[in-house]
């Protein structure tokens, strides 16, 4: 057993991406050499970034533009595209002529003030995005813990959950008085209901729209793994990292520390796991073309539902994005070859190499973001 380490550090900040863990075998790859990818009729290419770190390129070609460690992604349905750029404090957002602009954070680690700007206002290793219909954002202000959300017409910036300090207090009350841990993903229904993946609590948060009260929907706020078909909220979870959820209200949970997707049912409020075993996979193809459920999974870090349910999960540590259809419940790789690199842009997606994927979104048509976050790029997969 060894200790692996794909934390990403600010270095100006001395503050990181903390992606580590432990897991048996070598680092990003697995012992044994993965078998040769199958055919896909997916096409994957760079929209933005340029594999270098650093920061540049606002209101130019977002293929020109330099990332540092992208984390999240959102899209909506026009095909603009937001980005959450951990370790230089912003949030990007590519039109959909390809243009790249920042539309939150100054590229300065902190947090300066409340109902400015969004572009004068610091944030503090941004790591989860989500957008409604009608463009308002919801930032995962990871180090700041707080909740962020910048209103689409004004471009104003509030502070919607956390009070700045790390901790866990505050449910059944007033979401701008409680507090999170490190939250990493977040998520927004059609009403504008949220969602939090909140990390260092291991629990999920939901906040009404309604009435702005945050409440546990999973997870006890003690790490580990209990067992599934069970109230969600009696649970445990161990560091969930991303969240999804569809219009009838079901979640989905990258349950990252138990190497799991768990999905709770809106109706039931029960808890399942709907990929992984618990176990870290570490000698590819991990179970491919089988049934998630006996399916390894290593640290997922993102997940991305459609209106059918099926389900796509970063799947961060086997350098793959993974894909579970709902009627059959099996699981394939749809990007990523399991070896971390960069080659394979304008070739099957299958083929191509990703490096630590830590967020995926989809739209409608089917078409796949990436945030692929250690060769600070956006890739997109399509037909």
């Amino acid at each position: 057993m060894k200790v692996i380490n794909r934390a990403l550090c600010a270095v100006a900040s001395g503050l990181c991406v903390a992606l580590s863990f432990t897991a048996c075998g070598s680092g990003g790859s697995s012992s044994s050499t993965p078998p040769p990818a199958a055919a896909s009729p997916f096409t994957i290419t760079t929209v933005a970034g340029t594999g270098v770190a650093g920061f540049s390129g606002d209101t130019m070609a977002a293929t020109a533009a330099l990332l540092r460690s992208p984390s999240g992604v959102a899209v909506n349905a026009a095909g603009d595209l937001w980005i959450a750029d951990v370790n230089n404090n912003r949030i990007r957002k590519v039109n959909a002529a390809g243009i790249i602009t920042t539309v939150a954070g100054t590229g300065t680690v902190g947090f300066n003030a409340d109902s400015i700007a969004a572009t004068a206002a610091h944030l503090s290793n941004p790591v989860g995005v989500a957008v409604n219909a009608a463009g308002d954002l919801w930032i995962a202000d990871q180090n700041n813990h707080r909740i962020r959300r910048v209103d689409a017409v004004t471009g104003i910036i509030t502070t919607v959950v956390g009070t700045g300090a790390a901790g866990f207090s505050g449910d059944t009350g007033p979401a701008d008085v409680a507090q999170l841990s490190s939250p990493r993903g977040v998520a927004v229904d059609a009403a504008d209901n949220l969602w939090i993946a909140d990390f260092g609590n291991h629990r999920i948060r939901r906040v009404d729209a309604a009435t702005g009260t945050i409440t546990t929907v999973a997870g006890t706020g003690v790490a580990g793994f209990n067992g599934d078909n069970i109230a969600a909220d009696a649970a445990q979870l161990s560091s969930p990292a991303g969240v999804a959820v569809n219009a009838a209200g079901d979640l989905w949970i990258a349950d990252q520390g138990n190497h799991r997707i768990r999905r709770v049912d809106a109706a039931s409020g029960e808890i399942t796991t709907v990929a992984g075993t618990g176990t870290a996979c570490t000698v590819q193809p991990c179970g491919d073309n089988g049934q998630a459920t006996l399916a390894q999974l290593r640290d997922p870090s993102g997940v991305a539902v459609n209106a059918a349910g099926d389900l796509w999960i970063a799947d961060l540590s086997n350098d793959r994005i993974r894909r579970v259809d709902a009627a059959t419940g099996t699981i394939t790789t749809v990007a990523g070859t399991g070896v971390p690199g960069i080659l394979g842009d304008n070739g099957p997606a299958t083929g191509a190499q990703l490096f630590n994927p830590a967020g995926v979104a989809v739209n409608a048509a089917g078409d796949l973001w990436i945030a692929d976050l250690s060769n600070n790029r956006i890739r997109k997969v399509e037909p």
